[in-house]
């Protein structure tokens, strides 16, 4: 079976060679994959790309996609993204005859968008608040993606780009020790950088910038986190998460799942339990984030689909089964038990 990646690399692939043909026996043309792996290799002497070959879908618009890494010597120094064949044979064949980056950065948008990306929106920010040079700032890209993650942080606050500006406004995450509150959006970079600089160094209180910028709305953790009660805002969070999870499912143990969780809810576990699913399984731990490690302890409920039946298992692969979804007094003492532990 071929899949579609394979079809767009050979078709890359016959392009390179048409375009290429009589230019030099010096260059080199290849193709290489398997699955849904693919990538056409362009190299002369110490100059390669390598371009990877996906297919985009985003919506109901499906189209080839190509990432381009410039290497020299088998460093690489810079990525590129594009849907445009053309830029792609192009631009990879003034790299393997020893342009300069800075010169097809002038030429290709494409090459390193989103870290040229960045640096421009940080020049601004910069421009407009210089205090903000007293911060932490931290460019992480996952080696082989292109893409870049952008976050600066001051003390146990912070902000993260989510947003650069492309077709929608620059938007920014708003963290608090290390945990997202709210996001801001906006295309006018002086009030972002004035807005930054009040949550970063001035430690301005979420309300107050609520109350300064009507198009800044900050949400019901952040205003946990000002009255000193962040934990407990994201456990209460993960209930709300949870809640809107089971609502969502057509299943007929859903209802009965939404009346259990309203009644631990009512006993006060949703301010010392984080609440979470695998699938449809209901779990609760200890956890402050998002996410189990292999040593956390958990309660897990999974629900039977055609029986008003739940099973309740813990780490150590201890099971219980309960012939009523509901809340019982042996029920209640697993939870009062788990939230006996640390919080980690």
């Amino acid at each position: 079976m071929k899949f579609n990646e394979e079809y767009i690399a050979e078709n890359l692939h016959e392009n390179l060679k048409r375009y290429f043909k009589g230019k030099g026996e010096s260059i080199q043309i290849s193709i290489e994959g398997e699955g849904v792996h693919w990538h056409c290799n362009l190299a002369s002497q110490n100059r390669r790309a390598k371009i990877n070959c996906f297919e985009h879908r985003h919506y109901e618009e499906i189209k080839p996609e190509y990432l381009i890494s410039f290497d020299d010597s088998e460093q690489n120094k810079a990525w590129g993204r594009t849907h445009d064949i053309e830029e792609t044979i192009c631009s990879a064949e003034k790299w393997i005859n020893n342009k300069e980056i800075e010169e097809l950065h002038e030429e290709y948008e494409f090459i390193d968008w989103y870290k040229r990306k960045i640096q421009e929106i940080e020049s601004q920010l910069l421009t407009h608040q210089s205090t903000l040079k007293k911060t932490e700032k931290r460019l992480i890209t996952t080696w082989g993606s292109g893409l870049y993650d952008y976050k600066i942080r001051h003390k146990n606050r912070s902000c993260k780009l989510s947003g650069y500006g492309k077709t929608e406004p620059i938007s920014f995450e708003m963290e608090w020790d290390d945990c997202r509150l709210f996001e801001i959006r906006q295309n006018d970079c002086s009030l972002l950088a004035d807005v930054l600089k009040k949550w970063l160094i001035d430690e301005i209180e979420p309300t107050k910038l609520e109350r300064e910028y009507d198009w800044i709305e900050v949400g019901q953790l952040a205003k946990y986190y000002e009255i000193g009660e962040g934990l407990k805002g994201e456990l209460i969070e993960s209930w709300n998460s949870i809640e809107k999870f089971y609502k969502q499912i057509h299943k007929n143990f859903a209802p009965k799942v939404l009346r259990l969780i309203k009644r631990l809810r009512q006993k006060g576990f949703d301010e010392r339990l984080r609440a979470g699913q695998s699938l449809y399984t209901f779990k609760l731990s200890r956890s402050r984030r998002h996410g189990l490690t292999q040593e956390q302890n958990f309660i897990a409920i999974r629900f039977r689909m055609d029986k008003d039946e739940m099973i309740v298992t813990n780490k150590e692969g201890h099971e219980l089964l309960v012939s009523k979804i509901e809340i019982s007094d042996e029920f209640i003492k697993l939870f009062e038990g788990l939230t006996k532990e640390e919080i980690n």
